[in-house]
């Protein structure tokens, strides 16, 4: 791991790709005035979005800076990254740099046009989701020959038994688990919430696997998760709308590294477990996030719950006596 000096140990970790991509090259010369840069500020806000540097730089030819904003970077920008995202991604994408453009304090940034034009709507995108029988064949088909397909499988199956996001899986230990009540417990580190949750009967094995490889980036480990899902027969063919088109293909294709998550609102969702306890279950303020995001599934309705619109025969009652 590369480092620079006057940064913590963790924002050393933070800023890894954005250290070896050179973004943080000058920061020891002059830490304060780095910090007020665009690169500074941008990556103080997002140290994972190296990507939206990595396109602005392409375009401009160098890194960018302040003054290099106007109304044709934020278009040029817009269009290059809106090639090969989604509108959802880039309605956040967009979002993040709106936020660190309007926070420029130096007054080297000429008047734009942007704050319009980097808003966006989001469209409908339809995602997968493994059922209980196709977690359960990952946990018991799928032997790894190799420490990255271990450490890959360990942290989807610890995902999916907590709902627990890819990051705080990575930090989960037995040391989590209070036994007297059989539940485990962290702080996220998005949301900083409190999350309690009761214990898989699965989970243990995997938290105390010592396999460990907490740097592996979001690609490698996607990859690694739909090769995982192929080996293990997960290939029934699914159509949905993705990225403004839609998609087809065996199921496994579209596996990420949020599959795990969903899959595990989905499974208690249709186990008739209360949304609302689902949200708790994943640290969200509202159970309106776990609805439209992450419970894919729905629930077969029972004839019973459909007297709520009609009796039996109250239609042909109505027509034969009017």
């Amino acid at each position: 791991m590369r480092e620079v000096k006057g940064l913590t140990l963790q924002q050393n970790k933070n800023l890894q790709r954005a250290i070896f991509q050179g973004y943080l090259d000058d920061y020891e010369e002059n830490p304060r005035k780095w910090r007020h840069s665009f690169v500074g500020t941008f990556l103080t806000k997002y140290p994972k979005r190296v990507k939206t540097l990595d396109v602005l730089t392409d375009i401009l030819g160098h890194t960018p800076e302040w003054q290099d904003f106007d109304d044709v970077l934020v278009s040029d920008f817009m269009h290059e990254y809106g090639q090969t995202h989604s509108a959802n991604t880039n309605k956040v994408i967009f979002a993040e740099l709106r936020s660190v453009l309007n926070s420029c304090v130096t007054g080297e940034m000429k008047q734009l046009k942007f704050p319009r034009a980097l808003y966006r709507r989001e469209e409908p995108s339809q995602a997968v989701y493994l059922d209980e029988i196709e977690t359960d064949l990952i946990r018991t088909d799928f032997v790894p020959r190799t420490d990255i397909d271990r450490y890959i499988k360990k942290i989807f199956m610890i995902e999916s038994f907590t709902g627990a996001r890819s990051s705080d899986s990575r930090m989960l230990t037995v040391d989590n688990c209070d036994f007297r009540t059989d539940t485990i417990s962290y702080v996220s580190q998005k949301t900083k919430q409190l999350v309690t949750l009761p214990v898989h009967e699965h989970l243990m094995e995997y938290l105390k696997d010592p396999v460990s490889l907490p740097n592996m980036c979001t690609s490698v480990f996607e990859d690694g998760i739909r090769r995982i899902c192929r080996r293990c027969g997960i290939d029934q063919r699914v159509a949905l709308y993705r990225r403004g088109e839609q998609q087809s293909g065996p199921k496994w294709k579209f596996v990420t590294s949020h599959t795990a998550r969903r899959s595990f609102a989905t499974n208690l969702y249709l186990r008739g477990v209360d949304p609302a306890v689902i949200a708790q279950f994943m640290g969200h303020a509202s159970p309106d996030t776990t609805i439209r995001r992450y419970i894919i599934g729905r629930r077969r309705v029972k004839n019973t719950d459909m007297r709520f619109f009609k009796e039996p025969g109250l239609v042909a009652e109505s027509i034969l006596n009017p």
